[in-house]
């Protein structure tokens, strides 16, 4: 069961692509903590190898030094994602899908991967 309110809505999407876009064009930083209002589940490679975890920050990380980049980890609270050029593409597709309700597909490599679900908007 996924708990409620972890679904990424429409704005929460333009606001992380903002977000994506500003760490590609800083001259300075290439990471961001974000605070997450309520722990999000978060699946780690699969289930019976890794299990899932409740994370309070989201680390995004750019690595430009490689484009095929892509490295999720998590520790004491917090997922980071690590991400080169190609990872960046994939997130910011993932970022449309989820915005217009698609998705339900992984990216990332075999052993990190990032799982796309759509937002659904309930009527309260």
């Amino acid at each position: 069961m996924i708990p409620s309110g972890t679904w990424a809505s429409a704005d929460g999407c333009e606001s992380l692509r903002d977000l994506l876009d500003r760490l590609q064009s800083s001259k300075w930083t290439k990471k961001h903590d974000l605070s997450l209002d309520r722990p999000a589940v978060t699946a780690l490679g699969p289930s019976s190898e890794y299990g899932y975890r409740f994370a309070r920050t989201l680390r995004l990380k750019l690595d430009e030094s490689a484009a095929d980049t892509w490295d999720i980890d998590y520790s004491n609270g917090t997922v980071a994602i690590t991400v080169g050029q190609q990872g960046l593409a994939n997130l910011y597709q993932a970022l449309a899908d989820m915005k217009i309700g698609s998705g339900d597909y992984r990216i990332g490599t075999d052993d990190a991967w990032l799982w796309i679900w759509w937002y659904v908007e309930l009527d309260a």
